[in-house]
Parts: C-alpha cells; structure tokens; sequence
C-alpha cells in the first residue's frame, strides 16, 4: 500500500482529502462525483459546496482589496481601478472557484472526518 502524499501538496494538487492521490476535478470547473482512486463522495448533501462560495468571496476580498487600496494610493483614476478589478475579478474567479472547492473539502474532512466508498 503506498503512503499518503503530503496535506499541503496534495492540496495544491487538488486530490481527495482523504488519500490525496484522486482528482477531485474532471473539467476545468466539473467536479468527479467520487475519488477515482479511493470512491469518496466528494458531495455529501445537496447544497454542500455553499461554504465554498463563502470562502471564494473572502479570498477574492483578500485579493482584490489591497489591489484596490495600492491604486488608489498611486492616484489611479476611478475607472482605471474599476477596469482593474473587473479584469482581475474574471481572470481569478475559476481559479478561485477550483480552491475554494478544495479548501472546503480538506476542512471539512478534518472536522467530519469520513472514510467510507460510495
């Protein structure tokens, strides 16, 4: 049996939280039903993955805001910070999307912990 890779990596990676060796994504923003490696159902009831909203909108804050800030400070126009955000807002919102899904995953099984195959 081989060992379980690392928690950070595997994250990154965006591999099941409970062997970390499954992708969770089948498309670029398509979810696998279940692990391919170990058969974990990645959705547990409908409407699981709304704290993922939660979390991308606080990542995007995080991300978004000091950008606004730094423009602001440097005497950016109104519309110059606007186009910014809007641009910026498009280009990371799968990328977000994909995190945000993971990272509630990987929390959520460390305060669910489940094992178990569909």
């Amino acid at each position: 049996m081989q060992a379980r890779p690392a928690l950070f990596p595997a994250l990154l990676a965006q591999r099941c939280p409970v062997c970390r060796r499954g992708a969770i994504f089948s498309g670029w923003l398509a979810l696998h039903p279940a692990c391919p490696e170990c058969g974990l159902r990645f959705e547990r009831e409908s409407g699981y993955f709304l704290v993922a909203v939660l979390i991308g909108y606080m990542v995007g804050i995080v991300v978004l805001v000091p950008v606004c800030v730094m423009l602001f400070l440097q005497g950016a126009a109104v519309t110059t910070v606007l186009a910014v955000l809007c641009s910026t807002s498009l280009i990371l919102a799968p990328v977000i999307h994909r995190y945000a899904r993971v990272l509630w995953l990987y929390v959520d099984q460390q305060l669910h912990p489940r094992t178990e195959v569909s």
